[in-house]
């Protein structure tokens, strides 16, 4: 694969390492980086690897953060 079309931050949530359970424990959750993860998106458009990058589930101030 050369690129894809929509690169997308589904959630922004971080988890430990791990097998995934749902619900999400309080305690399994850690900070989210949300620029250093933007800024890497950014890249990977810049390089032509993502056609486009978004986000999705977003509240307004956490696309505020970006």
């Amino acid at each position: 694969m050369e690129y894809v079309d929509l690169y997308l931050i589904h959630l922004p949530i971080s988890v430990k390492p791990g097998p995934m359970v749902f619900p999400v424990k309080k305690e399994d959750v850690v900070p989210f980086d949300f620029g250093g993860v933007w800024r890497a998106m950014e890249e990977c458009h810049r390089l032509g690897l993502a056609k486009a990058i978004g986000v999705s589930n977003f509240p307004t101030k956490h696309i505020g953060k970006l």
